[in-house]
């Protein structure tokens, strides 16, 4: 093979490797990105359910306000 010849091809070699550590690279950014995203959802979810705990918890309170109001209201007269 001419020497030309065999430059050419190793440069495109060269090139086609170089392109396909970039594509490489770029799909391995992709995925981290992606995970970022799954954890943020993750963290997006935790926070909701965080929400839904307290409002389960101010229920309870308002539960327990309405049962100590029945009591204190159902009281005999003269003890309120």
């Amino acid at each position: 093979m001419h020497y030309d010849q065999f430059s050419q091809n190793a440069a495109t070699y060269i090139y086609r490797e170089r392109e396909r550590e970039r594509e490489r690279e770029r799909e391995r950014e992709r995925e981290r990105e992606r995970e970022r995203e799954r954890e943020r959802e993750r963290e997006r979810e935790r926070e909701r359910e965080r929400e839904r705990e307290r409002e389960r918890e101010r229920e309870r309170e308002r539960e327990r306000e309405r049962e100590l109001y029945f009591v204190w209201y159902n009281l005999p007269c003269c003890s309120h």
